[in-house]
């Protein structure tokens, strides 16, 4: 791979976890806190949920630019590690675990600013098992919060429209 190709490799990481970060900010402006996103999840339990994701990835990169193999952080399985993640901020209120959310991201994007950009496409244990390029991990966490953030997005439009009916059926 030429410089040009990883240096546009480490660039289109970093802009696509901005976007969707930048995605979720934006459900986060419109949302209830109370409102269930998923069984038993807020969006407190999802940002506490990305936040345990990113430091799974801040892990991968770490262990990249230490040369060692890294470990599987979700040996129990991503369902586990998800509730783990959640149960371990529980007692943290909705603004620590936003802050948070917020702080491990910036950790990520410090991290893979300091992995040569030839680096990018180097293969990594994958947080949940198997292996692929940094790269391509980065891509699929930044996708999976996007996916988040579509799915939030979506709830939040249709509970909208669900009071916007009740409302003019009321009036």
């Amino acid at each position: 791979m030429n410089d040009q190709n990883a240096k546009q490799d480490k660039q289109a990481v970093l802009q696509s976890l901005d976007k969707a970060r930048e995605h979720i900010r934006s459900v986060l402006n419109r949302i209830k806190l109370d409102m269930e996103i998923y069984p038993t999840w807020t969006i407190k339990h999802v940002l506490a949920h990305l936040s345990g994701w990113d430091e799974a990835c801040i892990a991968s990169v770490e262990a990249l630019l230490n040369d060692n193999e890294g470990e599987m952080v979700a040996l129990r399985g991503a369902d586990f590690y998800n509730a783990q993640s959640v149960e371990t901020r529980q007692t943290l209120d909705y603004e620590q675990v936003r802050r948070e959310c917020e702080i491990t991201r910036e950790q990520l994007k410090k991290v893979i600013d300091r992995v040569p950009e030839e680096r990018m496409r180097d293969v990594v244990a994958l947080p949940w098992g198997g292996n692929a390029s940094l790269y391509d991990l980065l891509e699929a966490f930044a996708e999976h919060e996007a996916e988040h953030a579509v799915e939030i997005s979506a709830l939040i439009d249709e509970a909208e429209a669900a009071h916007e009916r009740a409302n003019g059926e009321t009036n």
